[in-house]
């Protein structure tokens, strides 16, 4: 929608008050034995950072 104004679709929000909508839920996390589990929680920071969520909703339109 963004790129093509245009183009003949629009929102729809699933009924809230019965079966509710598919979500889509982002995770990550560092495990027990892992080799560089440092570096993996720094790039976990990151990734929360504002940074970072600024960029997931301004290129695919993610909710941050």
């Amino acid at each position: 929608m963004r790129d093509k104004p245009d183009f003949p679709v629009g929102r729809f929000w699933a009924d809230q008050g019965a079966g509710g909508t598919h979500v889509n839920i982002s995770g990550a996390g560092v495990t027990q034995h892992s080799r560089n589990a440092a570096a993996a929680t720094r790039f976990l920071e990151w990734l929360s950072s504002g940074e970072a969520q600024a960029h997931f909703a301004a290129v695919n339109m993610e909710y941050p």
